[in-house]
């Protein structure tokens, strides 16, 4: 036989159709076009159109000198999904964090190991599996493995839901999610590092009450007061509405901005319009009572600094073709022939000795400046031709320039260098206009230099706000005091204060009002909506209230309360009734004694399944002031530090399932020590009543992993277990000291 033709299932020709009709249908997408210059389909490096993505494989560096395009591109047999894949989530919910890129990443060096090629009408469960298994080998960082792991479930969804394979693929994300429970050394790191100090929030408070004058000053405390006035990101700053006041607040005459209006000093509450990052949207959130006025006269003042910018955005997107006239640009028409100081003036440039030479200076750094990046190429024509046109040399008989600037030429050059990347949207996605944002500035107006020398104001264009450009107002650098890099880019040393205390990040605000929230009572869904967060788990990593003050709430609800009855119980052979732990236990719960305290459980429950792990169980409790019962827990310590080195040299021999034992040692080991310290510390009295953290212990989910419907963690190769066993180790030495 000359021909010979391969059967193929209906299931899998119906995928390859789904599959060619999602890539054409994602191929017409042109959201991400930029002007001039579409969407490259064709281009394994689509950074220039979607920032950091490409589509190398996994481990591959695009940047690194060895990288090289044919073996370090996605296999062809994935490619176009790939992109079809990207373009399609990224138009519907555009991220920083561009995460399918890692989760076909993944798939790709899964299925290439399972078939040889990367075709996903061909993906199975198990094809998933091993991709969360590469996942774990390749993330050190067990949150990014379970967050990509996340990416990888959204995949399998997407390609099952669209028919996109032979068959179903039911896959969850087994990556399990990082222990959020942390001992009380951790809190008080974290408060420390993650709060403001009084010394600083006092500086800020100061500076904003000498009314500061500089454009920069203004800058960067009314934005730290609008922060404190409600938990926000600092890139939402730059998605903060001009009008972002409710009309009532607002006097309309002469356009001025009233900080007396009657939400303000009636006592009715203060909402500003707000639109939260993170898939959350525009909210109105509310300003606690005491802090209203200030929030309003930080917004009056960042109006009056940048209505000219506003201005200037509305005249950049209304008149495309024209140079914005400012008070230093000649008066002269728009096609009109200028001499160098005209164009000197019209950049606002310093001229030093010779505007010439000047000029000259400028045209070749600009040059220097677009060369090698896209969309240009009419704005380098221009820098080009009028560079052609001046002569080499010093000046002489018969030289003579050839000029050939003109203003409208100028605007297509100071377009190509200057106007943000998404005008006139601040954006990619376009939540808001320039024209109608608070925090728009001149290039320059914020005493930064422009990246080419040059420091001086450019009312002529403006600028984007990142997140940095607070942020570094706020820190304190390196160097000694008074370096001119601190004094030109950090608030508190221009302003006189000096120590490393006086530093600060926008994120350490959310932090502090998260934190005042929760000493406030106020309800976790209430907070969560309030600082724009959809996950209301994540409130408690904002959470910072200190040992006292938890150990202060729960007496306030009678925990602790029975100090002396309760030792003296805990003490005796009598048994522990339920009227003893009344207030922990409750009338409808059991408590019986265990080797190191007690274990609390209602009737309902099956008998204990967790016997002799009582350490690992939020079930059992430790009452402080028993000592037979701390000596145990303390011969359980000791005995763990042998077993843990046990597991140790296990895992440098190579042997099957020691690291398993080497963090099930460790994590049992910190649990002993933690409750050792805390039983042992003077500041916590007798008889307080200690509960133990959960380490996610479940016996159906122990059932379904020997059935193997989770995969196992032994799947893992040993080049992991040496990897994580030096991790482990640094952890160990940390925890006893070494």
């Amino acid at each position: 036989m000359s021909d010979v033709i391969i059967f193929r299932p209906k299931a899998q020709v119906e995928a390859e159709r789904q599959l060619r009709e999602f890539i054409a249908l994602s191929q017409k997408i042109t959201g991400f076009d930029r002007p001039g210059e579409p969407l490259n389909w064709g281009d394994f490096n689509w950074s220039y159109w979607l920032k950091g993505v490409n589509f190398a494989k996994l481990g591959e560096n695009v940047r690194s000198k060895a990288f090289k395009e044919e073996t370090g591109v996605l296999d062809a047999s994935i490619l176009d999904f790939a992109k079809a894949y990207v373009l399609y989530q990224q138009s519907l919910n555009r991220t920083v964090d561009v995460k399918e890129t890692v989760a076909i990443q993944l798939l790709e060096a899964s299925l290439l190991h399972a078939n040889g090629n990367a075709d996903v009408t061909l993906a199975v469960t198990r094809d998933f599996d091993r991709a969360a298994e590469l996942c774990l080998n390749h993330f050190s960082s067990p949150a990014r493995a379970y967050r990509i792991g996340g990416a990888l479930e959204k995949l399998a969804s997407f390609l099952s839901d669209n028919k996109l394979t032979k068959g179903v693929v039911d896959w969850v994300n087994a990556i399990p999610r990082p222990n959020d429970a942390r001992g009380h050394r951790k809190n008080k790191e974290l408060a420390t590092r993650k709060m403001p100090t009084r010394e600083v929030l006092d500086a800020i408070g100061e500076i904003w009450s000498n009314n500061p004058e500089s454009p920069r000053d203004i800058f960067v405390t009314s934005n730290c007061v609008i922060l404190l006035s409600q938990p926000g990101r600092a890139g939402e700053l730059n998605l903060l509405p001009n009008k972002c006041l409710p009309p009532e607040v607002e006097n309309v005459a002469g356009g001025a901005l009233g900080v007396t209006g009657p939400k303000v000093e009636g006592g009715g509450p203060l909402f500003i319009k707000w639109f939260g990052e993170k898939g959350f949207g525009y909210t109105q959130k509310l300003v606690p009572k005491a802090l209203a006025p200030y929030c309003v006269e930080a917004i009056k003042r960042i109006r009056n600094i940048t209505e000219g910018p506003r201005k200037l955005a509305k005249f950049i997107e209304e008149y495309p073709e024209d140079f914005p006239d400012h008070d230093l640009c000649p008066k002269v028409s728009q096609d009109s022939i200028l001499t160098p100081e005209q164009v000197i003036d019209a950049l606002c440039l310093s001229p030093g000795r010779s505007a010439r030479q000047a000029l000259k200076a400028w045209l070749k750094r600009t040059l220097n400046y677009f060369e090698g990046q896209r969309g240009v190429s009419e704005a380098r024509a221009v820098v080009g031709e009028a560079l052609a046109g001046m002569y080499e040399g010093r000046p002489g008989a018969g030289k003579h320039d050839h000029l050939t600037l003109t203003l409208r030429k100028l605007n297509v050059v100071i377009r190509a260098r200057y106007l943000p990347p998404h005008f006139p949207f601040v954006d990619e996605n376009e939540t808001i206009k320039y024209q109608d944002v608070l925090n728009c500035y001149f290039v320059g107006q914020l005493g930064e230099q422009d990246g080419m020398g040059n420091g001086l104001l450019k009312p002529y264009m403006i600028r984007v706000i990142d997140n940095n450009t607070l942020n570094n107002s706020l820190t304190v650098f390196s160097g000694e005091h008074g370096s001119k890099k601190s004094a030109t880019q950090n608030i508190f040393r221009r302003w006189g204060y000096v120590g490393d205390q006086y530093k600060l990040t926008t994120h350490q605000f959310r932090h502090y009002l998260n934190t005042l929230a929760a000493r406030g009572s106020v309800g976790e869904t209430e907070l969560a909506r309030w600082s724009g967060r959809l996950d209301i788990s994540q409130n408690k990593v904002y959470n910072h209230r200190t040992d006292e003050e938890l150990t202060s709430e729960a007496k306030s609800i009678g925990l602790g309360e029975q100090s002396s009855n309760l030792i003296t119980v805990v003490n005796s052979k009598d048994p522990i009734l339920a009227s003893d732990l009344v207030d922990l236990v409750g009338p409808d719960r059991v408590a019986h004694r265990t080797l190191m305290g007690v274990c609390i459980h209602d009737f309902a429950m099956e008998p204990c399944q967790r016997d002799r792990d009582c350490l690992t169980c939020k079930e059992h409790v430790c009452v402080k002031g028993d000592q037979e019962r701390l000596r145990r827990i303390k011969i359980l310590r000791d005995g763990l530090k042998e077993s843990l080195e046990e597991a140790q040299r296990g895992v440098e021999n190579g042997h099957f399932g020691a690291d398993k034992w080497l963090r099930d040692r460790l994590d049992r080991l910190k649990r002993a020590t933690e409750l050792v310290e805390l039983l042992e510390d003077p500041a916590v009295e007798d008889g307080a009543v200690i509960e133990c953290t959960d380490n996610g212990y479940l016996p159906i989910k122990k059932a379904f992993e020997a059935n193997g419907k989770l995969p196992r963690e032994e799947k893992i190769g040993l080049g992991s277990d040496r990897s994580r066993a030096d991790t482990i180790q640094d952890e160990l030495r940390e925890l006893m000291g070494m």
